[in-house]
């Protein structure tokens, strides 16, 4: 898995600690939802149906610090203190990812469904609705937010070229996307 797919970029946002379900391999940045059942936190499928956040840590790192500054702190009624941080979706918590380029130069956008890397623009993205495909690059998954994915959690909202212009400005000395932010809906 490829730490930090997505991360907090503004906003108020809410972290919340949930128990690490037995046997879950995901890092920091990762779309991740509580399992109905056990009240457990697991990495999500492919195009989730439900999602209760991204990742604040990594779930080897459950019950300490994460590298960001991040407490984590461990509860101690739950075995071996498996506590992992997630990021809740607020109304005012905008969420990004790297685009542009290729899977493998770190590029997190999609359009048909099941994660190809495209070349995100004003027109084909923002103002879009959303979901997230999981495909792999090598050896590692990473999490892409796919406009063709059947199940729309997020809306994009922008662009950002490498200088951190909204593409969309009068003067943007870039109209090419490096970052992109993202609410849930």
């Amino acid at each position: 898995m490829a730490q930090f797919d997505i991360r907090v970029r503004s906003g108020e946002h809410e972290i919340r600690e949930y128990p690490l379900e037995t046997g879950q391999d995901f890092e920091q940045g990762e779309p991740v939802v509580v399992d109905l059942a056990s009240g457990e936190i697991e990495e999500c499928g492919n195009d989730p149906v439900m999602v209760t956040g991204i990742s604040a840590g990594s779930s080897q790192n459950a019950g300490v610090a994460a590298s960001a500054g991040l407490a984590i702190a461990p509860d101690t009624t739950l075995p071996d203190n498996h506590l992992i941080g997630v990021y809740l979706p607020t109304d005012n918590t905008l969420f990004c990812c790297n685009v542009g380029g290729t899977l493998a130069t770190g590029n997190r956008f999609a359009t048909d469904g099941i994660g190809t890397a495209a070349t995100p623009t004003a027109a084909n993205a923002v103002g879009e609705t959303a979901g997230f495909s999981v495909v792999t690059d090598g050896t590692e998954n990473v999490w892409v937010v796919d406009t063709g994915s059947l199940n729309r959690h997020v809306v994009i909202e922008a662009l950002y070229n490498s200088v951190g212009e909204n593409i969309k400005q009068v003067g943007a000395r870039s109209t090419v996307a490096a970052t992109m932010t993202f609410s849930f809906i």
